[in-house]
């Protein structure tokens, strides 16, 4: 499965050149370390600096 989604991606790359190196490079590692391409959870908002007292 793992060959097959590099595959993949690379032949995305090579077709929208749109689209970086780089970002399928990236797209492969996030495969390889979780399984899956899904994007990643939102973070989270930055807080407040001062309050509205």
């Amino acid at each position: 499965m793992r060959i097959k989604i590099k595959k993949v991606l690379k032949e995305i790359w090579e077709k929208d050149e749109r689209v970086s190196l780089t970002f399928i490079q990236k797209l492969v590692k996030r495969y390889r370390i979780s399984g899956t391409v899904e994007p990643k959870a939102h973070g989270g908002a930055n807080t407040a600096k001062l309050n509205n007292e």
